[in-house]
Formats: C-alpha cells, sequence, structure tokens
C-alpha cells in the first residue's frame, strides 16, 4: 500500500532531529521508511539502530480529523528534553 512521508532535516550532526508529515499513516510507517534510506531512528531494534536506551520517536504535534463531526482536533507537546540531549 502507498504510505508518503515527507521531512525535514532541523539539526543534523552525530543524529539528527527532523519534523516529519506523514500523509497516509500506514503502521510503522516512519520507522520503515527511514530505515529504508539507511537513516534508522535511534533505539529502533525492529527496523536497525539498537543504539540508545528507547526508541527516540515522538510526536510533538498530532492533527486528526473526527469522523463523525468531520472537525479537525489538533493536540502538541513540547519536546521532551531526553530527545534533545541525543543531538
Amino acid at each position: 500500500k502507498e504510505a508518503i512521508t515527507n521531512y525535514e532535516v532541523i539539526k543534523e550532526n552525530k543524529n539528527s532531529l527532523l519534523k516529519i508529515l506523514i500523509e497516509t499513516g500506514r503502521k510503522n510507517q516512519i520507522r520503515v521508511q527511514l530505515a529504508n534510506i539507511n537513516h534508522p531512528i535511534l533505539g529502533d531494534k525492529k527496523y536497525g539502530n539498537i543504539k540508545g536506551k528507547r526508541l527516540l520517536l515522538c510526536a510533538n504535534r498530532l492533527d486528526i480529523r473526527d469522523l463523525k463531526t468531520g472537525k479537525l482536533l489538533s493536540f502538541e507537546i513540547n519536546t521532551p528534553r531526553e530527545f534533545m540531549r541525543n543531538l
């Protein structure tokens, strides 16, 4: 099935910080597609980068449409400090 992932590099060094927008929402989409371009997520034991204590993947913003009302719902948090320390 089609999986569309758009990304922008926010900070690049030993480990990079990316802004990712997924258009399709397939299972493990971000993890699979980044591993396929040889840039797996830090701590991802399933798709290729076992370094790190845990998977360092976090959504700081989520926009979803309510299926009943059609209203767009947005949820946002600050990026956890743990992620910033790994850059």
